[in-house]
């Protein structure tokens, strides 16, 4: 997205709040439970690689919405579904928006790359169960933390 298109749609953006997100609670569980079914090896290499690389990255001040959007989206693709897919890039577009401007401290850093390990563990083991949980506790950690930065008028 460009900067022109991101202003046009900061206010459709900023209009999904965490009590109106069950749609992307839904569509990520769906897309790790797809991707439980599809992933091979090679996909779980490009998983933990794709993941220690951003880790790397967060870690040394990048921005946590890239870290998450590169993970998330690559958890769509292997699930194989492009209607998923779209949906996700919509969707993480959105997130990446609210995420622009929030710098995690190292704590915070820390738990989300442990929450994409725990994931990639889910899909790695086959475990649709494990991937469901670990992904609907993972959206809704961050939809909590945005919640509480706009309240304290941080976001």
């Amino acid at each position: 997205m460009n900067e022109a298109s991101i202003r046009m749609d900061k206010k459709v953006f900023s209009s999904v709040r965490p009590q109106r997100i069950s749609h992307l609670i839904e569509t990520q569980i769906r897309v790790a439970a797809e991707a439980v079914r599809r992933a091979n090896d090679d996909d779980i290499k490009k998983l933990e690689a794709t993941n220690k690389r951003h880790a790397g990255e967060l870690m040394s001040g990048g921005a946590a919405s890239e870290h998450d959007q590169s993970v998330h989206s690559l958890i769509a693709e292997i699930s194989g579904n492009r209607v998923f897919a779209l949906r996700m890039k919509v969707l993480t577009d959105i997130h990446a928006v609210r995420m622009k401007n929030i710098r995690l401290d190292d704590k915070g850093k820390r738990a989300l790359i442990r929450q994409h390990e725990q994931i990639i563990e889910g899909i790695k083991k086959k475990d649709p169960e494990m991937a469901h949980e670990k992904m609907r506790r993972h959206i809704m950690d961050i939809q909590k933390e945005l919640s509480r930065l706009e309240k304290a008028g941080l976001e």
